[in-house]
């Protein structure tokens, strides 16, 4: 699969030609609904949100067809870049069938029929029979419009993607492509079903699944995945790590998920995370005491293979990052398991353990496929742990600091071949600093500054806003009031280094370079001579 088929971009339009569906199919029950506004002959609100409807799903399907014949097109060279005569003439040369195939319909699935199968079977049903019902009336209106020779006045709907900008080609389609796949969707074609006239009023009179049956839904799942999460925290280790427990538990959460899934999309996955970690218990049960990540990594690594696919929109993929690789992330520092979890630390002063190198090698993965959710269900909020910080107090949150650990699993795959984006890279550093919200970001320690040294020398675009906040924590870092250890960090001094090295011209723009100046003449490293001369020359 050659770069960029596969992009977040794909990910957002599926989200938004979910949107419009959504919406589009609210406006149809809310005007099948009152019968009294069209008791006979068409609707223009109905009409309307159809043939959106119908847009939107063939564009899908076009682009789906298109990215499919790319992924599995293998790459050619530049010596068979252009075809033979022969590639080029076969369809001349193949024997007609005289109308008769016996092809398959490969035509793809759309992402709403994948996502919104109960509604999408119900707007079908609903069609047929608004279709029979006005079918009188409209061939008495075509039959006049082909008389005078002029159109319904139907509005043609043209699906408009913006030019991308980037040095991967294989990102845009061709102009042959294009036309292949027929960008421009004719407002007209929706299949015509056969049905009785009677059956308008009684599917018009069809509620769609109500938002009051969520609640209910998911209480009865929460029961199920609680009671998997204390089937498998009453195993010995060895017996959870078996083949057969792994195959069952993946099955069980996979049902699992699609239930979370169909009851309250991206909220139900985040729910199933917070019930399976213990933070969420369900109604009739008392809190938990001790909560705990009760998977293993292998499971994980198997959920993640089987069910973080393209078809995944960027909501659900987040919440489903959050809710199983956020607590594995989590349980390799205590510190940062306390302040998740809510619960007092142990004992003793328990330095974490080190990331095993099945887990790297399957969040390095992630970092390729999913860079941006990945940084935004996983990294950032391991590094600071503010999502799920609601039963700790803000002093006790404010001290938490990442273990070393953790720090070198993040450097670790931020220099890995597979390593992030530069907007994933941006995203990270945006979370690790300061918010506006109030947040302290992430704490500078030894362990903890590589990152952001990392994340700066790949020299991502940076707001002047988020390149002041960088340069704020670089002056509290350095101010008189600071520990004297600071004034002696190498990786203090390397990281301030980079900054000014690397956005030179912002740094001079953001009027902090005599704030700077005297925070440089503080370190007492070898290279502070030099980043002053560089200073002096903005």
């Amino acid at each position: 699969c050659r770069f960029g088929i596969d992009d977040v971009l794909f990910r957002e339009e599926e989200d938004i030609i979910c949107l419009a569906f959504e919406l589009s199919v609210q406006a149809i029950e809310n005007e099948s609904m009152d019968v009294s506004k069209h008791p006979a002959g068409r609707n223009t609100y109905i009409d309307t949100a159809l043939r959106i409807v119908d847009v939107v799903q063939m564009y899908d399907r076009n682009e789906r067809r298109l990215r499919s014949r790319r992924r599995n097109c293998p790459a050619r060279s530049a010596a068979k870049s252009r075809p033979s005569k022969q590639q080029k003439y076969m369809s001349l040369l193949r024997p007609k069938d005289n109308g008769k195939s016996d092809e398959v319909d490969t035509t793809p699935k759309s992402v709403i029929e994948e996502r919104f199968a109960d509604k999408w079977k119900w707007l079908q049903n609903f069609r047929t029979s608004y279709d029979s019902r006005v079918k009188s009336d409209h061939a008495s209106n075509d039959a006049s419009n082909r008389k005078s020779g002029g159109r319904n006045g139907d509005i043609e709907f043209l699906v408009h993607r913006p030019e991308l900008i980037s040095d991967d080609l294989s990102i845009s389609s061709s102009e042959e492509e294009q036309d292949e796949i027929g960008l421009r969707v004719q407002p007209n074609s929706q299949q015509s079903l056969k049905t009785s006239d009677g059956d308008f009023d009684r599917v018009a009179e069809s509620p769609l699944p109500q938002v009051s049956e969520t609640a209910a839904s998911c209480q009865g799942l929460d029961a199920q995945a609680f009671q998997l999460r204390m089937n498998l925290l009453g195993m010995p280790p060895s017996e959870r790590k078996s083949i057969q427990v792994t195959r069952h538990t993946v099955t069980e959460i996979g049902s699992l998920l699609a239930a979370y899934g169909d009851a309250d999309g991206a909220g139900g996955i985040a729910r199933l995370g917070d019930v399976l970690s213990g933070l969420r218990p369900p109604d009739g049960v008392a809190s938990v005491s001790t909560p705990s990540f009760p998977l293993e990594e292998t499971v994980v690594a198997l959920l993640v293979r089987d069910h973080l696919t393209d078809a995944m929109g960027a909501l659900r993929a987040r919440a489903f990052l959050r809710a199983f690789v956020l607590p594995l992330m989590i349980e390799i520092s205590p510190a940062a398991k306390a302040v998740y979890y809510g619960c007092s630390p142990s004992g003793g002063k328990e330095k974490g353990k080190p990331a095993s190198r099945s887990m790297t090698s399957f969040l390095a993965g992630l970092c390729r496929d999913r860079p941006n959710e990945f940084v935004l269900g996983v990294l950032a909020p391991s590094l600071t742990v503010q999502e799920s910080a609601s039963t700790v107090n803000n002093a006790e949150l404010s001290s938490f600091e990442p273990s070393r650990f953790q720090c070198e699993l993040v450097v670790r795959l931020l220099k890995g071949k597979d390593g992030l984006s530069l907007s994933a890279t941006a995203l990270l550093l945006n979370g690790v600093l300061p918010s506006s919200d109030g947040t302290s970001g992430m704490k500078w320690t030894e362990a903890s500054m590589p990152i952001v040294t990392v994340c700066v020398n790949r020299k991502p675009v940076l707001t002047s806003a988020s390149l002041a906040k960088l340069l704020d924590r670089v002056i509290a870092c350095l101010s008189p009031g600071s520990p004297p250890s600071m004034t002696r960090s190498m990786k203090l001094s390397t990281l301030f280094n980079s900054i000014v090295t690397k956005y030179s011209s912002q740094v001079k723009e953001s009027g902090k370079v005599d704030q700077l100046k005297n925070s440089a003449s503080r370190l007492k490293t070898f290279n502070s001579k030099t980043l002053i001369a560089a200073l002096k020359k903005l």
